[in-house]
């Protein structure tokens, strides 16, 4: 079997496809990537939320353990699983954070509500 070489658009794509939502923020909390189930299960479109800050777009988040967990994995660069039930829209969420190349984390959620 032969490889060819993937670019950064093979990368999207392949996210896109997911069935799980993935979102990446920077070091700043600054979303910098939204796949299509992210969008989905936030409600909210990438242009609606690419550049701005997690906190201040769901300021609710702030003294949870989302907000907890998300600044340890940013801080101790390790890897942070959890599950967790969100109060605002009553579903319970499975969540890996996983700290980056790029001194940001890309988030993994799967709504498992019904599971």
């Amino acid at each position: 079997m032969t490889w060819m070489p993937s670019t950064p658009r093979d990368a999207a794509n392949i996210l896109d496809a997911a069935v799980e939502a993935y979102v990446r923020f920077d070091s700043a909390f600054q979303y910098t990537l939204v796949n299509r189930a992210a969008e989905q299960l936030l409600g909210k479109g990438r242009g609606d939320l690419l550049g701005k800050v997690l906190w201040e777009v769901y300021p609710e988040l702030i003294g949870t353990a989302f907000e907890g967990n998300y600044r340890r994995a940013m801080a101790e660069r390790v890897p942070v699983k959890f599950e967790e039930y969100y109060e605002p829209w009553q579903r319970r969420y499975a969540i890996t954070v996983t700290p980056d190349s790029e001194h940001g984390i890309v988030v993994r959620a799967m709504d498992i509500t019904d599971h």
